[in-house]
């Protein structure tokens, strides 16, 4: 999974993906003057001010709603297996086109990061 590291629990979804995401838009949110408190209703009208490209705020919609599947799929299974939901994705346990899906995701995490350094002009 690139540079995501996944250890023996796996990958923590929320500090690989969903944080990313939520922050990052919040951060383009705050920059622009957006008051919108809801990441995806955020995402579309950074999208609809043109402060995000349309096909990045599609993708980042995506891949938020696949982490959180994901997610809450995981967290249900440690509940219904008697133990205690955390943000750990074990990739070995993902069918291949969830393996995929995270994979892509994953991708449009990056692009998006860098974006976001761009923006902020964090990157070197």
């Amino acid at each position: 999974f690139g540079r995501v590291k996944a250890g023996d629990q796996g990958v923590d979804i929320k500090k690989a993906g969903i944080f990313p995401v939520v922050h990052g838009l919040r951060c383009l949110a705050l920059r622009h003057g957006i008051a919108q408190t809801g990441t995806f209703e955020r995402c579309d009208l950074l999208v609809d001010r043109g402060h995000l490209p349309r096909t990045l705020g599609r993708d980042l919609q995506q891949a938020l709603s696949a982490f959180q599947r994901m997610r809450l799929r995981t967290q249900l299974a440690a509940i219904d297996a008697g133990g205690t939901p955390d943000n750990f994705i074990d990739t070995g346990s993902l069918g291949r086109l969830d393996r995929e899906m995270l994979r892509d995701a994953l991708h449009v995490i990056k692009e998006f990061r860098e974006s976001i350094a761009r923006s902020f002009r964090l990157s070197t």
